[in-house]
């Protein structure tokens, strides 16, 4: 049953602490089926969501974990680039080594007299063979050098090339890196707005169970027989049809049956109408009958119903009651004052009435005097 669709769901004013229920109600304006409903699209679409982030997070795992290999690969490769530098270099000191004896022989032979080891020759052939033996040694010493040295370079540049390939492969595995911890940061939000999307959907759920149990209590476990009395009763409440004084003074603010809020654009049912009136003033039964309830029922604030045979008409929202279970009242007599009560909108005082035939909404309007409409 709804009160109306612009109730403020959720805000009952601490004023008011001892007729708080503990329950927490959906945004104001808003069926609580409707809540529900929305809820519960919202859900899966939070979940379709998750969906996707995880399908992502896999995706990335398995990507991460091929650069970790590529990684792994290079790393090997730089061992196995420095081993062969190593060995580079040390055949290159080692030939060096060999060049540089070659050099102490020449020198010590250019100190005992290379004029006359060249000048001793015997003959210009035997001249020129000796000279072809210094200049071979010579030219073989500098080749050896200059092969090395391209080796050693070879090996550097080779490592300096594994050094770049490392930092690439971290670099676009570091770049991975933020990407998950961006995608797990957005999966712990849509983790918490999944919670709070299935908190508003329980929310719903026990207003909505909430409203069904207080419409329990309106309505009678079965039809009222028709004994002879309450035929009478029933019988003179529908002659009154059209013809029922208003409840109290004020303006109209929310009609009967599916309305729409035009603030939120909601769309809800409402079972009675809602008049704003001051503070203060006066509700009074709108027919003759017998008090079954008057007290606070969560959802409806401080209400009292009047029973009147097969029809029982319902004034909630009120700050005050001036009549207790079992009273018998008359039409126009004083039952409590415009209160804000249980679940209304804003702080402004209203009355909320029904009309219920063996506990089934009926349109106030069509059954009070045209003369307030």
């Amino acid at each position: 049953m709804k009160l109306a669709p612009t109730l403020v769901l959720g805000l009952v004013l601490a004023a008011r602490a001892q007729q708080h229920d503990g329950l927490s109600y959906p945004d104001a304006g808003q069926d609580p089926r409707l809540a529900a409903a929305q809820a519960k699209v919202e859900e899966q679409d939070v979940l379709g969501e998750l969906d996707r982030i995880d399908r992502q997070l896999s995706a990335q795992a398995e990507e991460i974990a091929g650069m970790q290999r590529q990684l792994d690969g290079v790393e090997a490769r730089r061992v196995q680039a420095e081993d062969t530098l190593a060995a580079a270099q040390a055949q290159f000191d080692r030939e060096a080594a060999d060049v540089g004896r070659h050099c102490a022989a020449l020198y010590r032979l250019s100190r005992q007299g290379l004029a006359r080891v060249l000048f001793g020759a015997e003959s210009p052939q035997d001249l020129r063979r000796r000279l072809h033996y210094l200049l071979t040694i010579l030219t073989h010493d500098r080749g050896r050098l200059e092969a090395f040295q391209a080796q050693v370079k070879q090996r550097k540049d080779s490592l300096a090339q594994v050094d770049r390939d490392r930092a690439t492969v971290a670099a676009l595995q570091a770049e991975l890196r933020l990407k998950e911890a961006a995608l797990r940061d957005e999966r712990a939000r849509k983790l918490t707005l999944l919670q709070q999307v299935r908190e508003r959907k329980e929310v719903a759920v026990r207003v909505l169970a909430e409203r069904d149990r207080v419409q329990a209590q309106l309505a009678p476990a079965s039809p009222i027989a028709a004994s002879s009395a309450s035929a009478g009763t029933n019988a003179s409440f529908r002659a009154a049809f059209g013809k029922l004084p208003w409840p109290t003074t004020g303006t109209l603010r929310q009609g009967f049956g599916w309305v729409q809020d035009p603030t939120t654009g909601q769309t809800a049912r409402s079972d009675g109408i809602l008049i704003e009136a001051a503070y203060g003033t006066p509700f009074r039964a709108v027919f003759a009958g017998e008090v079954k309830q008057a007290g606070f029922l969560r959802y409806y604030g401080q209400t009292a119903l009047v029973d009147h045979g097969a029809y029982i008409s319902v004034y909630a929202h009120a700050n005050g009651l001036r009549v207790s279970a079992g009273d018998r009242v008359e039409q126009g007599q004083v039952l409590g004052f415009v209160g804000n009560s249980g679940l209304v909108e804003g702080s402004g005082y209203q009355l909320y009435f029904e009309i219920r035939y063996n506990g089934s909404p009926q349109d106030p309007l069509a059954w009070l005097a045209p003369a307030r409409r």
